[in-house]
């Protein structure tokens, strides 16, 4: 499965972050078992951007970093491990 969110982040008027949310699936732990990675697709500026998923209602969230090169457009592999 997948989730496209697609746009351009800008540091004007504070910015610099995105986010999305939905509403959860029920059936979304057996529909993710076995996953090893999630999958971003990314033209890079050069920077490092955080990736940070969670469960509404709950205090924590998982976060992982990636570093970008500038205009280069790839898939970034985060192995489901590497979150913290």
């Amino acid at each position: 499965g997948g989730l496209v969110f697609s746009g351009t982040i800008s540091l004007e008027n504070n910015g610099g972050f995105a986010s999305a949310r939905s509403p959860q699936d029920p059936d979304i732990g057996r529909k993710a078992a076995g996953a090893k990675s999630l999958r971003v697709h990314a033209l890079g500026d050069g920077k490092t951007y955080l990736l940070k998923v969670g469960t509404e209602g709950q205090p924590w969230s998982y976060v992982q970093r990636f570093s970008t090169e500038a205009a280069v457009k790839r898939i970034y592999e985060l192995p489901v491990e590497g979150f913290e």
